[in-house]
């Protein structure tokens, strides 16, 4: 069974496996000696076509010789100083992801990349496209609350995404607060509707027909 270890330095548990246990010489005297691979985490070894990131050979571990010595030597040396898995813990086989869910998890990793980038690309207006960071979007609903105070002749400048100003009138500038006021929520919210249909698709084929798209304002 596999085992799980900290390493300094690491955020997660290294994921060993050890793949051959074998009594070997060693100059004068004999004793056992492990192969293992290893994987940065447990998450890892789940995907398909996953290869360790390193593999190496374990020794110094005393054991009894036993007609099951994977067992017999993970058990030892979680508790012997030394060893490479000294202070893990031993754990269940982690069970590899199917072509569908495989294809369900990188899709959607596919697709919230693209939404951040659609997210950060700015906000159309029939007037221009604006900034659409957190910042510009408070700024633009607040600056709507004060237009919607205002006489009908009042008018604002504002600053484009691409630097160039632009004058609004009061109903214009309700207008685009409006707009700002939707758009965040509603770029999430169409990321949800896309993760659903993507958990939903039976098939590896449907499921990599799920693409971003903005969805109807």
């Amino acid at each position: 069974m596999p085992i799980l270890k900290t390493i300094a330095g690491r955020t997660a548990p290294t994921y060993f496996e050890i793949t051959k246990v074998e009594y070997v010489r060693f100059g004068t005297t004999r004793a056992w000696r492990a192969q293992f691979n290893a994987w940065p985490d447990s998450e890892e070894p789940k995907k398909p076509g996953s290869q360790p990131s390193y593999t190496g050979t374990d020794t110094g571990v005393a054991m009894a010789v036993t007609a099951d010595p994977f067992s017999a030597y993970e058990e030892a040396a979680v508790n012997t100083p030394g060893s490479n898995f000294y202070g893990g813990e031993i754990v269940a086989d982690v069970q590899s992801y199917s072509s569908l869910e495989w294809a369900r998890i990188t899709q959607w990793g596919k697709v919230k990349i693209e939404r951040d980038a659609y997210r950060a690309g700015g906000i159309d207006t029939p007037y221009g496209r604006f900034d659409s960071d957190l910042e510009s979007i408070v700024n633009m609903i607040g600056a709507a609350t004060i237009a919607a105070q205002m006489p009908e002749s009042w008018s604002d400048q504002w600053i484009l995404k691409d630097r160039s100003s632009i004058t609004l009138s009061r109903a214009q500038l309700l207008e685009v607060g409006a707009i700002a006021a939707t758009f965040r929520g509603g770029t999430y919210r169409r990321g949800d509707e896309l993760y659903q249909a993507i958990q939903q698709a039976g098939t590896v084929e449907a499921v990599r027909a799920i693409t971003w798209s903005p969805g109807v304002a």
